[in-house]
């Protein structure tokens, strides 16, 4: 059996106070999970490129996009900047705007019964430490 060590920490993309630009890809990669941290909802990825971890701050508009997104499924999250919002209560407020694309294998699948591939391992973060 052969071991390679993962690290403990996860890099943060950042998407406030100008740090990307509209229609910037922030990640390709492999959902983790999501789960609540001090603020917000942190969104964890494996990258594509290189299997890094990678964590995105979850808002409003983002943790919708995520509700459907499985773990083990293959995501790209693009950044398409701030919009007022009209309605509701944060009504006049700049809220951040994402676009999440699955890959197309998954289309047309059931979230509520989506199986990860068998030859797909654990993606869950507590698996990885």
């Amino acid at each position: 059996m052969a071991f390679k060590s993962i690290g403990g920490q996860c890099e943060y993309i950042g998407y406030n106070k100008g740090q990307k630009k509209k229609g910037d890809v922030l990640l390709i990669g492999t959902f983790i999970e999501s789960k609540h941290g001090k603020y917000t909802l942190d969104h964890y990825f494996h990258a594509a490129d290189d299997n890094r971890k990678l964590c995105i701050n979850g808002n409003g508009h983002l943790d919708y996009l995520m509700t459907d997104i499985k773990p083990g499924w293959e995501v790209q999250v693009t950044y398409l900047g701030e919009e007022t919002l009209t309605k509701g209560t944060y009504e006049g407020k700049m809220s951040h705007q994402f676009d999440v694309a699955v890959d197309e294998k998954y289309l047309g699948v059931d979230p509520e019964t989506a199986a990860v591939a068998e030859d797909e391992k654990d993606f869950s973060l507590a698996s990885l430490m």
